[in-house]
């Protein structure tokens, strides 16, 4: 009795699956271009560990989740938690913020000769403290989003902008690049 339902489930299984293209963004490494089609939720969830010259390492955990407002515009919500998130988002060019509200547009798209281009920002919500018990500070991150096509089967993402710290008042500029093969279709 198991090996035929074992063997039903292997067959229908197929038959009932339905998926979407997955194009997830990660605030520390790169920003797509595209957004959430409309209407649509996409939840996003990934570990980070950073080891610090302590020995001690940081255990985080980003999630971010993205709803599609229109066909060019996504709201997301962005946590990033865990241990010693504070001292990760102190001494880490990877880090982003505690937790954030993000708005992403695409400004142009498909053009002939010129890239791609989203807007993406992100605000901090002021609701986390550091170790010290300082409350973060409302502070934005601004970015552009780039996207060309090489070929069929190529392509170069890349961002660039700024963003300001959590607990503090300076600004870092942040330059990221991707470059993507396509193994199949």
């Amino acid at each position: 009795m198991k090996y035929l339902l074992a063997g039903l489930v292997t067959f229908l299984l197929p038959c009932v699956l339905y998926a979407q293209e997955l194009i997830p963004d990660r605030p520390d490494q790169t920003e797509e271009v595209h957004v959430v089609p409309r209407g649509r939720f996409q939840l996003e969830s990934g570990l980070i560990l950073n080891g610090f010259d302590s020995g001690r390492s940081a255990v985080i955990n980003r999630t971010i989740l993205r709803y599609g407002l229109s066909k060019k515009v996504e709201i997301g919500l962005l946590t990033e938690q865990g241990r010693d998130r504070n001292r990760y988002l102190d001494e880490t060019v990877q880090s982003s913020y505690p937790v954030a509200v993000r708005l992403k547009t695409i400004l142009l798209q498909k053009h002939s000769w010129l890239p791609d281009i989203t807007f993406v920002g992100y605000g901090q919500i002021p609701v986390a403290k550091n170790d010290e018990g300082k409350r973060a500070k409302p502070s934005a991150s601004v970015l552009l989003a780039f996207l060309n096509e090489i070929g069929k089967k190529w392509k170069l993402d890349y961002t660039a902008g700024f963003q300001q710290e959590a607990f503090g008042p300076k600004f870092g500029w942040q330059v990221f690049t991707s470059l993507h093969y396509e193994i199949s279709e």
